[in-house]
């Protein structure tokens, strides 16, 4: 009002506001006053002005917070280009221009574009400015970064170790340059595999956050919901359950209850915590929130409402309550569609997701279709062997499985475990189960060459699940369910003297054990009725190789068990 919108001093005071509105997260109220700024002083002082350049920077900056990278790339290239023309080349602000046009870069996942231009930034900036420069601790810290991300960590950890070491000499412990460089270097250290160093330095991070910063601040929010995510990777699940709350009731605090994608963002970890304890209504009711929160927030297609619909589908899929699962899971799919034209992964998963809810429909065909869509559209964008290719590739002979077509389940199957074992750790549960459903395969063919191929692979299997699975886990069940296949293999074989121990172990563990499931979809088996049926045919083979040994009064005891099993209730309409 005193000196006019774009006095310098005016638009000194206002790029200072916008960038206190970044440090808070609210580029509702930053983006505008930058894009002002800019225009503002472009018309005040010139394109090729260091205040333009600074301008068209922090802009940049701003654009980069709204993950706008399509539009913050080309403006602080722009800057840069102008700002070389016109200023030496180790220039403080041609420095600070190519420290962020390569954080951008990395923040694009273009790590090849971005290293070059950090490691030149990093060298031109010490020798200019000094090891300890704010602006060199920003510069090591970005190239620390990049090193992380590019998988180089001999290079990274050294770098973020010296520039914490420097940063809390230069700026003091509790600064919040510090405590970036605390934040990033304790990710490393995770990345490293150095978990009690990285779980101490979250823990310190965010204990100095909140003195510095109050307890209700974005930061310390932030800080709440990173020290979440790293408990869930250590397995200390009530844990993080508390620290996601917390980080939630701080947003709720900081923005008044009202709708904002931090809340969202904190809301989605604790449904998939509480996924993971095995609370499942607990996780719908969150999931619920988050998804209704994102629709308010992002009017139309969303990439993030998108995806919570997919995880909604998935979980209510989970318990069998098809008929609510269904719109979510085709409305994600074709939203995906809509969002990522052609070929996408997110398009993958969705044509996957819905051949999960058609085979638990027993639209087996269908089902078929969009796992081979799914299949094709993977193939095509990844031209290479990997981990999700088997996973389709399991699901589909799963689904050719449940049909009765063993032998062309046999050959998907197959090949699905052929990529497993070679890209995954020999404990891997993933791999156990393709395990046995290559086993299963085999066994359906009922013949002594099935058994004898299917014999070693299961025996594989079983090995893995003692170890996952030892005694007193709640799904110890599925280790005597692989034993049972095992000794039906054995059976199919004649080796009965094998087999009967391992039948029968399997039955006394199984028989009263109220953990087994129900028969579930797509396969529908009752695990305890097909032991028992393994165990009818074990002493009919045995009486027919070795007759007038007792065998046939054995398969008769064992077949009065399996006729008065009680007979598997249909399911409800709609599961």
């Amino acid at each position: 009002s005193r000196l006019g919108a774009d006095h310098p001093d005016t638009l000194l005071c206002t790029r200072t506001l916008a960038a206190t509105y970044l440090e808070v997260d609210k580029l509702d109220l930053a983006l505008p006053l930058l894009e002002e700024n800019l225009r503002l002083t472009r018309a005040k002082l010139g394109a090729d002005h260091p205040d333009t350049f600074l301008a068209m920077n922090n802009l940049a900056d701003g654009y980069r917070s709204a993950g706008k990278m399509d539009v913050a790339l080309p403006l602080v290239e722009e800057a840069l280009k102008l700002a070389r023309a016109k200023l030496p080349v180790d220039d403080p602000e041609v420095l600070l221009l190519m420290n962020n046009l390569a954080a951008s870069y990395a923040s694009a996942g273009k790590l090849s574009m971005a290293l070059p231009l950090l490691e030149d930034n990093f060298r031109l900036t010490t020798a200019k400015l000094g090891v300890d420069h704010p602006q060199t601790l920003a510069s090591r810290q970005n190239l620390g970064d990049c090193y992380e991300n590019a998988g180089l960590l001999d290079r990274a950890l050294p770098l973020l170790e010296e520039n914490y070491r420097l940063a809390r000499g230069r700026l003091g412990i509790d600064h919040p340059d510090t405590l970036r460089s605390m934040r990033d270097l304790a990710s490393c250290y995770k990345s490293a595999g150095k978990l009690d160093q990285a779980l101490a330095l979250w823990e310190e991070y965010l204990r100095l956050a909140r003195g510095k910063l109050g307890t209700d601040h974005p930061v310390v929010a932030a800080a709440l919901n990173h020290l979440g995510l790293f408990l869930v990777d250590l397995g200390r699940l009530p844990e993080a359950e508390d620290k996601f709350r917390e980080a939630a009731a701080t947003n709720e605090r900081l923005y008044s209850g009202s709708d904002n994608e931090n809340t969202a963002n904190v809301l989605s970890n604790l449904a998939r915590v509480l996924e993971r304890m095995g609370r499942a209504a607990d996780a719908e009711r969150v999931l619920r929130d988050t998804l209704a929160m994102r629709q308010r927030l992002f009017k139309g297609d969303n990439h993030d409402v998108g995806l919570t619909m997919d995880r909604l589908g998935e979980l209510l899929r989970a318990r069998g309550a098809l008929d609510e699962a269904e719109p979510f899971i085709r409305g994600a799919l074709a939203m995906a569609q809509r969002l990522f034209p052609g070929d996408h992964p997110d398009v993958v998963a969705g044509l996957n997701r819905l051949a999960l809810l058609l085979g638990d429909r027993g639209e087996y065909e269908a089902a078929e279709r969009c796992y081979r869509d799914a299949l094709a559209m993977h193939l095509r964008l990844s031209k290479k062997h990997d981990v999700e290719e088997a996973v389709i590739l399991r699901n589909l002979g799963v689904t050719t499985l449940a049909r009765g077509h063993f032998k062309e389940a046999e050959t998907v199957l197959k090949q699905a475990l052929e990529i497993q074992r070679r890209l995954l750790p020999p404990t891997s549960p993933d791999l156990a189960q393709t395990m046995s459903a290559f086993g299963y395969s085999l066994l359906g063919q009922a013949t002594a060459a099935a058994g004898a191929e299917a014999e070693p692979i299961l025996h594989d299997c079983l090995q893995i699940r003692l170890k996952l699975f030892p005694d007193g886990h709640p799904r110890q069940w599925i280790t005597y369910n692989t034993m049972s296949m095992l000794g039906e293999s054995l059976v199919l074989q004649g080796k009965c003297a094998d087999a009967e121990p391992l039948l029968l172990d399997a039955y006394r563990a199984l028989k009263d054990d109220p953990r087994v499931p129900p028969p579930a979809p797509p396969l529908r088996i009752n695990v305890q009725l097909r032991l028992l049926g393994n165990i009818v045919h074990l002493y009919e083979a045995w009486h027919k190789a070795e007759p007038g040994k007792g065998y046939d009064a054995k398969a008769a005891e064992w077949r009065a068990k399996l006729d008065a099993w009680p007979p598997t209730p249909a399911p409800e309409p709609g599961k």
